[in-house]
């Protein structure tokens, strides 16, 4: 399998899209079709346009014979609600529990459905032994607890969320114990560590808070790391401009909208112009432009 980059997927926020600009090696997976479900079903639409339709449940929900009927036949794609996450998988230091995310991926599998793990690191429901650990070993902690969890998943999940809401509003990072011990670093060593326990899952951060919720959201957009800003050079307006990573200075040429329609736009009114893949193109080095 080739390698490539980590695609980042960036849920409900549009202020960490330039994490992109972490390069990593990762396995990328081609899309299998699942199996033709019976017809009328909500997968079965989805599948039919070469998608999948997803649920998340917990270990509770098993219990509740109306709800698994439903999900069994209209979903094909399973997402743990809290079962893989650190206080129930690691509630203790070394100590791990893999009971209750297991009995989410049978059920998964009894009714042919993918699993999407969630999630490897995050500031919530992670355990106070985390979070009082000395900065100097948080790493190793950090590392030990990816590598454990996804080797125990590999082969069981198809995706993995592994960093989940890294980010604030405006596009800043949360100042967890991971940040603090090691900056910006710790969301590329967590992808890195999670790409190599578990080569063939996909590999997603989940960007964070939403102030914008169903788009109109308006601000700069930071590089991680960079301490710099998505730029359009010389506030240049012609079509096919390539943008580039500047000194933030909150020009217009700097203040990005995330739109209704799910689009970054720069500029306004009947200047208002998009950000894009240059000649449409979908291969890895693909220039970005507006």
């Amino acid at each position: 399998m080739p390698l490539g980059k980590i695609l980042i997927r960036i849920h409900h926020t549009w202020a960490a899209v330039v994490v992109l600009a972490l390069v990593l090696a990762a396995g990328v997976t081609a899309a299998t079709p699942p199996a033709t479900a019976a017809g009328g079903t909500l997968k079965a639409a989805a599948q039919a346009d070469g998608r999948y339709f997803g649920t998340a449940l917990t270990d509770g929900d098993l219990g509740v014979g109306g709800e698994t009927a439903v999900a069994g036949a209209q979903f094909d794609m399973l997402t743990p609600g809290n079962e893989m996450k650190w206080d129930t998988t690691e509630p203790a230091a070394g100590s791990y529990d893999f009971g209750p995310g297991d009995q989410l991926v049978q059920f998964a599998r009894a009714h042919g459905m993918r699993v999407r793990g969630h999630n490897l690191v995050w500031q919530n429901q992670l355990p106070s032994w985390v979070s009082n650990l000395p900065l100097s070993q948080v790493r190793s902690a950090m590392e030990a607890h990816i590598t454990t969890e996804a080797t125990h998943y590999k082969g069981q999940v198809y995706a993995w969320d592994v960093i989940n809401e890294p980010f604030n509003g405006d596009g800043s990072l949360v100042p967890d114990v991971f940040y603090r011990a090691m900056g910006t670093d710790y969301l590329a060593d967590a992808l890195r560590t999670a790409h190599a326990a578990d080569p063939g899952a996909k590999l997603s951060a989940l960007g964070g808070s939403s102030t914008g919720g169903g788009g109109g959201t308006t601000g700069e957009l930071h590089a991680v790391g960079a301490g710099k800003c998505l730029d359009v050079p010389n506030s240049l307006t012609a079509a096919g401009t390539q943008v580039q990573i500047y000194s933030c200075w909150g020009g217009t040429n700097q203040i990005w909208t995330h739109t209704s329609a799910d689009q970054l736009s720069v500029y306004g009114g009947a200047g208002r112009m998009c950000l894009d893949a240059s000649a449409q193109g979908t291969g890895s080095g693909t220039k970005v432009v507006v």
